[in-house]
């Protein structure tokens, strides 16, 4: 990825739905309708964010936090607009 934009998020897996539901302390906030084992909360992360900014999902990773609750991400071609936009709505 050539240039990536990085942004910071808190997951709280075993949710009912996948959501984003804030922008706090800078962190997006996102529940997950995943269980954090084997990988798959990760992979409900990134579908998600894939879906939700209309990016390519091997163009979403994990630089940070993989274990964590709390996550870096680098999103590569990420229009900072487009991200911004969304950020703004949560």
């Amino acid at each position: 990825m050539s240039s990536n934009t990085i942004i910071r998020i808190k997951v709280t897996p075993n949710a009912q739905k996948t959501e984003c539901v804030g922008y706090t302390n800078d962190e997006l906030t996102i529940k997950l309708n995943a269980q954090p084992e084997e990988g798959k909360a990760n992979k409900e992360l990134i579908a998600f964010l894939s879906k939700e900014l209309k990016i390519a999902k091997n163009q979403i990773v994990i630089t940070h936090g993989a274990r964590s609750r709390h996550k870096t991400i680098a999103l590569g071609e990420c229009d900072q607009t487009k991200l911004s936009s969304w950020k703004s709505k949560q």
